[in-house]
């Protein structure tokens, strides 16, 4: 993964007071990906790594290159009042996403008071696929384990019927997922779908598939 800036330590206090901007000039990925996932080269905006007990506030994010932002080797970290909006002109753009393949882990999260517009596909999205160039495998062979993430309350809509998308590893399957006032997000028909694969004892609503 290529990074535009990384940035870690302890006790940092990082505040944008609302209108601190990162500015990817998105379009020009979008348009060079073309639907490809991982393409080489596209940089995630901000990269919070080897950082405890620090607070991200009130900053803004548009039209970020690939992922807005990526947490490795964090604990204790506060992201608070964040603004993202990375519309393509030609494209659909591409959601929240967690996960990956590899190992180590990911728990105790807490994803609250988010309120999202025509969002492309899905408020809670977890792959442990291994995508690259447009390649995708290894789903049920990661060891990375994601647990204890609680999402809510939300508000606002979907652009799809897909509510939720939730895909964890065969080999280290999700435990303690918490969905919390999910009824506020509308969806496309308002259908409302939860699709799960290895999601152990959901709490806060039922895998439609």
């Amino acid at each position: 993964m290529t990074t535009a800036w990384m940035l870690g330590g302890d006790r940092i206090t990082f505040n944008g007071h609302g209108t601190g901007t990162f500015d990817g000039n998105g379009q020009i990925w979008y348009d060079l990906a073309n639907g490809v996932g991982n393409l080489p080269g596209r940089p995630i905006s901000l990269m919070i790594t080897n950082t405890t007990n620090s607070r991200f506030t009130n900053l803004r994010f548009v039209q970020s290159q690939f992922w807005t932002m990526a947490i490795k080797n964090a604990e204790d970290v506060l992201l608070d009042s964040i603004y993202i909006n990375s519309t393509s002109s030609t494209s659909d753009a591409e959601s929240l996403s967690g996960g990956g393949g590899g190992l180590g882990y990911a728990r105790n999260l807490i994803f609250r008071d988010f309120k999202v517009s025509d969002l492309t596909d899905s408020v809670a999205f977890i792959s442990q696929c291994t995508s690259y160039s447009g390649a995708t495998g290894g789903c049920d062979t990661s060891l990375f384990q994601i647990s204890d993430v609680t999402w809510g309350p939300m508000v606002g809509n979907v652009a799809s019927p897909t509510l939720a998308s939730l895909q964890c590893s065969g080999s280290a399957p999700c435990p303690g997922i918490r969905f919390v006032d999910f009824d506020a997000i509308a969806t496309t028909g308002n259908s409302g779908q939860i699709t799960c694969e290895n999601v152990e004892n959901p709490i806060g609503f039922n895998c439609t598939s």
